[in-house]
C-alpha cells in the first residue's frame, strides 16, 4: 500500500516548489535572452534596409551615368 507520512508529503511539496521556482527563474532568463535576440535581429533588419537603400541609390546614380 502507498502510505506517506506528513513529513514525506511535505518533503515532496517542498521539492516541487523548489523545482517550480528553478523553472520559473530559467524561464525568465530564456525570455530575457529571447527578447534580447529579437532586439538584435530588429537592428540587423534596420541596418540591412539602410544598406539596401544605399546600394539602390548608388546603382541608380551609376546607371544614370550611362544614359
Amino acid at each position: 500500500m502507498l502510505q506517506m507520512t506528513s513529513m514525506e508529503l511535505q518533503d515532496l511539496i517542498d521539492e516541487s516548489i523548489f523545482i517550480s521556482t528553478e523553472y520559473q527563474a530559467r524561464q525568465r532568463q530564456w525570455d530575457t535572452a529571447a527578447a534580447d535576440l529579437a532586439g538584435v535581429l530588429a537592428q540587423i533588419g534596420v541596418a540591412l534596409g539602410v544598406a539596401n537603400d544605399s546600394y539602390r541609390q548608388v546603382e541608380q546614380v551609376n546607371a544614370a551615368r550611362w544614359r
